[in-house]
């Protein structure tokens, strides 16, 4: 900001933007754990499969972060 409060309104725009995007993320990354459980727990997904899953879920996250 170097000193202008002016610029402080865009740096709150971003703040919003950036914690909007965590959440989604975390959501997103909640929803792949949760149906990797149950389709393990279930028996619907072999041990390589759900870590290949997982980890494009990852990937996923990361790009969007």
């Amino acid at each position: 900001m170097a000193d202008d409060l002016s610029k402080l309104l865009e740096a709150l725009r971003l703040a919003r933007r950036n914690q909007g995007i965590i959440q989604q993320n975390l959501g997103f990354s909640g929803l792949v754990i949760g149906t990797l459980i149950i389709a393990a727990v279930a028996g619907a997904l072999s041990l390589p499969i759900a870590v290949l899953a997982h980890e494009i879920g990852e990937i996923v996250v990361i790009g969007s972060g």
